[in-house]
């Protein structure tokens, strides 16, 4: 009786379990992924966004469309769209090249279990691989139990494309959503998911929950974060100081906002090398108040910490 009533209970947990899980890319999902930007400013980390646009019929399957856009200061003019259906667990990405569809996920995968996917591409870049379930766990993400399987790429061919790492359940592979080649592929901080919105998770911005080298939960998801200043950028400076010549304030501007995201401070140094003053910039626009400072010739350092970048200004104070 006790067996019965047990498998009973097993029978009702597990079944709700399964009504609940959230289906793949729901309306008006949206993710936001790290790219590197190859072009001025050099070394930035730029992003590309994917929201879910609405539905159509392919081949007879109701597919989610997927909308790709590059985000700003992106070096290339990146908008297309992908397709996508969820079918008991199972993410089925259309190959449009061969008109048919592929697995790309399977959430009910155990460890060990494998995929084929057949990569076919419009600039000849065509490939087979191989995905296998390394092991399974579960995460907690805004107080949801998701699954999460771990992949590899086995049986790599001609292009090398590859799709590992962590796979979460709605946020799907946290490198890109789709296979990249794997030289493409750099420091997760780099090419990885920042974050993900839908209506039932809310807004999610990743954190130390995954276990990552990096964290996005202080940025905003649509930040472009400089690694390297290369100015001008469109014929406007990073940096504006002004006025030369002062008797109270010094005025420090950003001009690209995100540069913000960094620790930037200055140090103020007279004409004997000697630091006479400094500080932090905290703001877009900010004023240093010069008072204090006998009348004479200076040099302002304006220091980007995070990555070892200065701009150096001269101003007289009057």
């Amino acid at each position: 009786m006790i067996k019965k009533i047990l498998g009973l209970m097993w029978i009702l947990i597990t079944g709700l379990a399964g009504f609940s899980q959230p289906e793949f890319a729901t309306i008006e999902a949206k993710w936001w992924y790290s790219v590197n930007i190859w072009g001025p400013p050099v070394g930035g980390i730029g992003y590309t966004k994917i929201e879910v646009l609405g539905d159509t019929i392919i081949k007879g399957n109701t597919c989610r469309i997927l909308g790709v856009y590059c985000g700003e200061n992106s070096p290339n003019d990146c908008a297309y769209t992908e397709f996508l259906y969820d079918s008991s667990e199972v993410i089925f990405w259309y190959m449009a090249p061969i008109d048919s569809f592929v697995t790309l996920y399977n959430f009910s995968a155990n460890p060990g279990d494998t995929w084929s996917m057949i990569i076919a591409t419009s600039f000849g870049c065509d490939d087979t691989i191989t995905i296998v379930v390394d092991s399974v766990d579960y995460k907690i993400i805004n107080n949801q139990t998701l699954k999460v399987l771990y992949l590899n790429t086995i049986n790599l061919n001609q292009q090398n494309y590859q799709l590992y790492g962590q796979t979460i359940k709605l946020l799907g592979n946290i490198r890109w959503m789709f296979p990249i080649l794997s030289s493409c592929m750099s420091d997760e901080s780099e090419y990885s998911l920042r974050c993900y919105e839908d209506s039932t998770l809310g807004l999610y911005k990743v954190d130390s929950t995954l276990g990552l080298s990096y964290t996005w939960d202080t940025i905003p998801c649509d930040t472009t974060y400089y690694t390297k200043i290369k100015e001008p950028l469109n014929n406007i400076p990073a940096i504006s100081v002004y006025p030369t010549l002062s008797n109270k304030h010094l005025t420090i501007q950003l001009n690209y906002p995100d540069l913000l995201y960094h620790t930037i401070t200055y140090k103020i140094y007279n004409i004997w090398g000697q630091m006479v003053q400094n500080g932090k910039i905290n703001n877009n626009k900010q004023q240093i108040n010069i008072e204090n400072l006998s009348d004479n010739m200076y040099l302002i350092n304006i220091l980007f910490e995070n990555i070892q970048q200065s701009f150096k200004y001269c101003f007289i104070k009057i």
